[in-house]
């Protein structure tokens, strides 16, 4: 199953230093995501997400932080919440080149799936995006 952090205990996945954060990346703009979240109560700050069909993906994963997070060069969406995933916070983040394969799915930061996609449970409720920078997004910088 899924790996899950606790409210007083979150899985962390952080850089040691915020100032040169390791670069985390995927083989192909065209496939795949660089990180993929199923869990709650997850941490990811100080790093850099790049190189992939979308940098990360959190399914099914609530009371996530995505901090201080650089997200680029994706073929797709840089970062997308959805399938029942809620009280999130993405927040101080640096989204930039989405879109670079498919540029109508070029979101930044995309909240929730199109009613058209079945697969996903819709409820991506009480998310918070706060002071992140958008530069170079195919399609919305926000997407909900």
């Amino acid at each position: 199953g899924p790996a899950e952090g606790t409210s007083n205990s979150p899985i962390t996945w952080t850089g040691s230093d915020p100032y040169d954060p390791p670069i985390l990346q995927g083989s192909t703009l065209n496939d795949d995501y660089v990180l993929h979240i199923t869990g709650d109560y997850w941490i990811i700050e100080n790093v850099q997400v790049a190189y992939a069909q979308k940098g990360i993906v959190l399914d099914n994963s609530n009371y996530s932080i995505i901090r201080n997070v650089e997200v680029y060069s994706t073929g797709t969406e840089a970062i997308h919440i959805r399938d029942g995933s809620s009280n999130c916070l993405i927040q101080k983040c640096y989204i930039h080149n989405t879109g670079l394969v498919t540029p109508v799915y070029g979101e930044g930061i995309y909240i929730g799936s199109s009613k058209s996609t079945a697969e996903y449970g819709y409820n991506c409720d009480n998310n918070i995006i706060e002071g992140c920078i958008f530069k170079d997004i195919a399609a919305e910088p926000i997407d909900i």
